[in-house]
């Protein structure tokens, strides 16, 4: 399990299925047409605990006058494997606080939503959604990269939702088209990490050339030391891809145990700097004392 786990952590495999996509809720559809923020509350029915408890301070007259100024929804959805309709949001941990723009697009999403649900907290959540968006719309008044890059950095936290990236489709064109050759890194950052990360060694681990796994961990090293607006997790992710390359070299005998344990431990270490209490810094840590006892590795 460990073996199988530690795999899927240091070179996942990306999964696209295409699916129908289903109607739009039509309480967020309704809300829509008439241009505001929107603040939603999606819960479950009586087995959501944490959800009731939030339902008794949004249905406040005192917190419904509070926030006037902007639309609110209370979606209650009966059975947690909702497919009749679809959302500008992952339905993933209820209950979930949600502030989209006027367009639905998600600004700010607290999933969960643990600890007393009272009217100060959520209007605390909604004020500091609402100051990230004004925020994020002065970036892009500005039609360079760099500030449609920074206004996606405000709001990244939802990028970890498809369905919150595909709402943002029309900007994240926006910024192919200002930055073609991606001098500001952010389409790196953004669209096609993965494929630039991941997808070249399924043909460069076709060669039987130690050269080729060079160049492959060269190209990995310019993207790491280029682009400077990357995560950490996507900095982590650049050096245990390179772990897995050395891996693949010293199992398929293109270099002895002695090279790769120097080499796999300094990229696993670097991992770990970055930030060792993340899942890839605990996996990175755990591979380094593994490889320390070991004589071989596969």
């Amino acid at each position: 399990m460990k073996k199988a786990f530690l795999v899927f952590l240091i070179f996942p495999l990306i999964l696209i299925a295409k699916k129908p996509m289903a109607e739009l809720h039509p309480q967020i559809k309704a809300a829509l047409s008439k241009k505001k923020s929107l603040f939603i509350l999606v819960r479950g029915e009586e087995w959501d605990y944490h959800g009731s408890q939030l339902a008794k301070s949004w249905s406040k007259k005192q917190f419904k006058s509070q926030v006037s100024h902007i639309q609110t929804l209370e979606i209650v959805i009966p059975d947690f494997q909702e497919k009749n309709y679809s959302y500008p949001f992952r339905l993933f941990k209820l209950p979930m606080l949600v502030v989209t723009d006027s367009q639905g697009r998600p600004v700010k999403i607290k999933e969960g939503v643990p600890g007393t649900a009272t009217s100060t907290a959520l209007l605390k959540f909604l004020t500091q959604s609402l100051t990230v968006e004004k925020q994020r719309d002065k970036y892009w008044k500005s039609k360079d990269a760099i500030s449609i890059g920074k206004g996606l950095d405000l709001i990244s936290d939802v990028f970890a939702d498809g369905n919150a990236k595909s709402t943002y489709a029309a900007i994240f064109e926006k910024l192919r088209v200002t930055d073609p050759k991606d001098v500001s890194g952010y389409i790196m950052k953004y669209l096609n990490f993965e494929e630039r990360v991941y997808k070249p060694f399924h043909e460069v681990k076709k060669s039987k050339n130690m050269k080729d796994y060079e160049k492959h961990i060269d190209m990995l090293n310019e993207l790491l030391a280029n682009n400077k607006v990357l995560t950490v997790k996507q900095q982590q992710l650049i050096h245990t891809a390179k772990f897995t390359v050395l891996r693949h070299c010293h199992s398929s005998r293109k270099i002895d145990f002695k090279t790769f344990r120097t080499r796999a431990i300094k990229e696993l270490q670097n991992a770990v700097n970055l930030k060792a209490d993340s899942m890839s810094g605990r996996a990175s840590k755990f591979l380094i004392e593994k490889i320390l006892k070991a004589r071989s590795f596969k």
